[in-house]
């Protein structure tokens, strides 16, 4: 089973080969479902969002590569937006991540692709902005070995809307978390095909982004050839 984590420290303590890591986006890169729409977009459409309010929100803190410039301000306005909904439950959160997960395919080599990875010594680790309901089922399928807890929507226990939950340590972007790892005294490689994986790569020790549904045996083959350089 793909164990969920919240912070590079839990990585830290445990006993990893080489002390490498490889962390994963998923949608587009693992699994695709065919759609443009993000999956925070279909979960706020879900809980009673408006589409043109959503995209306010998001277009408010774009930056100019298109990602994100603060996730923690940017979810607290999400948050702020959806508290109170009478959508806005358990129920209808558990109904569109099932349809998430339903619209999903596991592209093909990406199981592959992850046990080279397991071979080359890495520690596998899912990295997506998807909250982990939403991967658990594929990151378990395509034998990952964690899924870091980066962003979740979290409910009351009557099942009402909490809040939208980032990781501190991601408050700027995958590339925190990455660095949170590398701090631990990992190399990371990191492959992703998002706008928020583009300084995620930057950071990272090695990486490879690029569109992996087009064409995946290519995507794998030059993904494979990039995680043997360390």
């Amino acid at each position: 089973m793909a164990e969920i984590i919240e912070s590079a420290a839990e990585i830290g303590d445990r006993k990893m080969g080489g002390r490498k890591i490889a962390t994963l986006d998923i949608g587009g890169t693992l699994v695709d479902s065919g759609e443009k729409i993000s999956s925070h977009a279909k979960i706020n459409k879900a809980l009673g969002m408006a589409p043109e309010e959503e995209k306010r929100i998001y277009e408010q803190y774009e930056g100019k590569n298109g990602d994100i410039q603060n996730h923690r301000h940017h979810a607290y306005d999400r948050t702020q937006a959806l508290e109170g909904r009478e959508e806005a439950n358990i129920e209808n959160y558990a109904k569109i991540v099932q349809e998430i997960l339903d619209g999903r395919e596991v592209i093909e080599g990406a199981p592959e692709f992850i046990e080279t990875l397991q071979d080359q010594n890495y520690t596998t680790i899912a990295l997506s902005s998807t909250p982990p309901a939403a991967t658990r089922p594929q990151a378990e399928e395509l034998g990952i070995d964690y899924i870091y807890k980066w962003k979740d929507f979290e409910f009351y226990e009557d099942g009402g809307f909490a809040r939208i939950y980032v990781s501190p340590e991601g408050e700027n972007g995958k590339q925190d978390v990455i660095k949170a790892f590398q701090q631990q005294g990992a190399e990371v490689i990191h492959f992703g095909n998002g706008a928020n994986d583009l300084e995620a790569i930057n950071q990272a020790d090695a990486g490879f982004r690029q569109f992996w549904t087009s064409n995946p045996e290519n995507a794998y083959e030059w993904a494979r050839k990039e995680a043997a350089k360390l």
